[in-house]
Parts: C-alpha cells; sequence; structure tokens
C-alpha cells in the first residue's frame, strides 16, 4: 500500500486525500496463522506537518477465522483506525523516542507493514463464529451447533465427585 508524497512532502501544511485497496499476504510479512481473505482498504489522508506526515484513516478488510468453541472457519470482519507518522528526515525520527515516527526515503511512502499490524492489534483473542455458538461437547466430541448428543448431564468430574457425595449425605441428614 504505496503513497506518492513526491508534491506533499514539500509544502507544509497540505492534505491529500487517499484510497488503497490491495489483496496483501500476510506471511510475507511475517504474519502467520491468519489470512487476509480479502483486500484490505485503506481510506484517509496524508497532511504535511513540518517535516512529518500523519497518515490517518479507517482500515477495512475480512480474514478467514477459526471459531475457538468449534473450529468452524468463517469469514471475520476487519475494521479499525489507522493513525500514524512518518518523516524523511533521519534525525527527527532518530531523536523522537515518546512518539513513534517511521522513517521513509524517496518519494513513496509504504504503509502496509503498518496496516497489518495494526489488523493484527484489533484483532480479539478468541474468535467466535456466532454469540450463541456451543462448541464441542465435552464427552464424545460433537459439534453441538450440527447436531445433539446424548450424553448424560450429571457426569461428574472426578476431581469434584467426593464433594457430591458429602453434599448427597449433609441433604439425606437435613
Amino acid at each position: 500500500m504505496k503513497i506518492n508524497v513526491e508534491k506533499l512532502k514539500s509544502c507544509t501544511g497540505s492534505v491529500q486525500a487517499v484510497a488503497l485497496e490491495e489483496r496483501i499476504i500476510a506471511d510475507d510479512y511475517g504474519y502467520q496463522g491468519v489470512s487476509l481473505s480479502a483486500p484490505v482498504l485503506f481510506q484517509g489522508s496524508v497532511k504535511n506537518e513540518k517535516s512529518i506526515l500523519v497518515v490517518e484513516g479507517h482500515v477495512s478488510g475480512k480474514i478467514e477465522a477459526v471459531c475457538s468453541r468449534c473450529l468452524t472457519t468463517f469469514p471475520y470482519e476487519i475494521e479499525t483506525v489507522f493513525s500514524e507518522r512518518y518523516t524523511n528526515h533521519e534525525e527527527i525520527a532518530a531523536a523522537d523516542e515518546e512518539d513513534e515516527i517511521h522513517f521513509f526515503q524517496g518519494d513513496e511512502l509504504d504503509i502496509t507493514e503498518d496496516v497489518l499490524r495494526q489488523i493484527f492489534l484489533s484483532l480479539p483473542m478468541k474468535f467466535v463464529c456466532k454469540e450463541d455458538c456451543q462448541g464441542f461437547c465435552p464427552h464424545c466430541g460433537i459439534n453441538l451447533n450440527t447436531g445433539t448428543c446424548h450424553c448424560a448431564d450429571d457426569q461428574i468430574d472426578p476431581r469434584w465427585e467426593k464433594l457430591k457425595i458429602l453434599l448427597d449425605c449433609n441433604k439425606k441428614e437435613g
């Protein structure tokens, strides 16, 4: 995702609207395990603020996710904001330790890696295909979204079995 900033970088205060659409292979950038299933869209602007180019906008796309409950693959919509700062002056990038300012050379600004980083930071810890996903039966392993199992509901974890015996005895006595 490259932005031509040849004219913009010489005019302080100028703003350029940007709309990019690109198919990105995340593995090429070191992001394994998640596949971008549609082109990534970026819509925003680039503003020149005294030798610093501020890129702000909105990123959207789609990935192939695996549900953490039932292991079904499903499309997951990505929607996130993007805001990064860039400069072509090494001394500015090196001097700024508090705010992260990325260094670039030439007349093109490549935001692909930063867009991918923002996408992956916005992903949830666990994917769920639908809110009411029932997952697998812990005893027989059937997918409860597609079928029903006939396992007994009163199966007890063996670690808690002695406690159940104690509670049953208290009920009989009381």
